[in-house]
């Protein structure tokens, strides 16, 4: 599998922006260098799953 690759500068910087985050330029390299990896990961944790896939949550209530 070949590395991702990043995404445009320019929507590292206004995706940043949009967020409110305020980084130093060597920061905002960092993040863009590693922006395709990010992408992927935001798509693996957004792809629609069954609703097989959620865990199952119980809550037990204290005996009174």
């Amino acid at each position: 599998m070949s590395d991702p690759k990043p995404m445009d500068r320019a929507e590292v910087e206004a995706r940043l922006a949009r967020a409110g985050l305020k980084l130093t330029r060597a920061q905002i390299d960092e993040l863009h260098a590693v922006s395709g990896y990010l992408q992927q990961w935001v798509d693996i944790v957004n792809a629609p799953r069954p609703m097989a896939a959620e865990p199952a949550t119980i809550f037990t209530r204290e005996p009174t």
